[in-house]
C-alpha cells in the first residue's frame, strides 16, 4: 500500500449511499485500501457524488438497517415489519435472526409472523462478493419465495431454512424479456394502487416483489416512467399515476 499522502481516491475506491431509516440518517461506506488518516478526505469526495440508484455494500457489517417495507403480490400487498431477534437458534447456529410480521393492506385478518435469518458468517463476508444489491433485499426475496409457496413454516423452526452463501444466488434474479418484465411490473403497481391509491413505493419494494435481475428491473422501471405509468417523486421513490 502506498504511503498515506500518496493514496489516491481511485485507489481508495470508496462508495457511498445515504440511508434514511425512520427519522435518522446514516452514511455507509465501503473502504478498499484506505488508511484512517485518509478516511475524511475520501468521505468528503464521496459525499459530492450523486447517483439515481445506489446501493449499500458493507464488508464486515453485522447490522441490517434497510429492509423493504412492502411485499407486493399480484392480488395483495403485505406491509412488513422486521426486527432483530435474539433467539436460541441464532446463538446455536451463528445466525442473525429476525421476527417478521406481514399484514395484508386490504384484510388485516390476513396476517402472519415468521422468523427470518441469515448466516452471520455470510453477512460479514457479503461485501467480498462486490454485489450492488443490499443483503436485506436478498433476505426479503428469500422470504417472498416462502410467502408465495405458503411455506413460511420452513423458516421458523430451530433447524429452519436460512439465507447463506450456499443459496443466496437463487435470489439475485432471473432474466426476462423487456415485454415480460414490463407486464409483470404493471401488474404489481396496479396491485399497489388498488390498495393504496396515490401511495408512494420504493425501488427496493419493487425489487423484492419481483424475480428480476437489477439489469432487467432498472430499464423496465424507466420504461414505465417514460410511458407515464408511474412518476418518480424522488430518488428511488415512485407513485402510480
Amino acid at each position: 500500500m502506498p504511503p498515506d499522502g500518496d493514496l489516491s481516491l481511485v485507489q481508495v475506491n470508496l462508495r457511498m449511499r445515504r440511508v434514511r431509516q425512520e427519522n435518522d440518517c446514516f452514511w455507509h461506506y465501503i473502504c478498499v485500501h484506505i488508511t484512517s488518516s485518509n478516511l475524511n478526505k475520501a468521505r468528503r469526495s464521496c459525499e459530492e457524488e450523486t447517483s439515481t440508484r445506489s446501493y449499500v455494500l458493507i464488508q464486515g457489517a453485522t447490522k441490517m438497517l434497510r429492509f423493504p417495507n412492502l411485499l407486493i403480490l399480484p392480488d395483495k400487498v403485505y406491509s412488513l415489519s422486521i426486527e432483530e431477534l435474539n433467539s436460541k437458534r441464532a446463538s446455536d447456529r451463528f445466525l442473525i435472526d429476525h421476527t417478521v410480521r406481514g399484514v395484508n393492506f386490504s384484510d388485516p385478518l390476513d396476517a402472519w409472523i415468521t422468523s427470518l435469518a441469515v448466516s452471520k458468517e455470510f453477512l460479514e463476508d457479503y461485501g467480498l462478493y462486490k454485489l450492488k444489491i443490499p443483503l436485506e433485499w436478498l433476505l426479503v426475496r428469500f422470504l417472498h419465495q416462502h410467502v408465495e409457496t405458503d411455506s413460511l413454516n420452513l423458516l421458523s423452526s430451530d433447524d429452519g431454512q436460512v439465507l447463506s452463501s450456499s443459496n443466496f444466488r437463487e435470489y439475485l434474479g432471473r432474466e426476462f424479456s423487456g415485454t415480460e418484465a414490463g407486464e409483470i411490473l404493471r401488474t404489481l403497481i396496479q396491485s399497489w394502487a388498488g390498495v393504496h391509491p396515490g401511495g408512494a413505493l420504493e425501488f427496493r419494494d419493487l425489487f423484492v416483489s419481483t424475480d428480476f435481475t437489477l439489469e432487467i428491473l432498472e430499464p423496465s422501471l424507466d420504461a414505465l416512467i417514460s410511458k407515464g405509468h408511474i412518476k418518480e417523486l424522488g430518488q428511488n421513490v415512485y407513485v402510480v399515476k
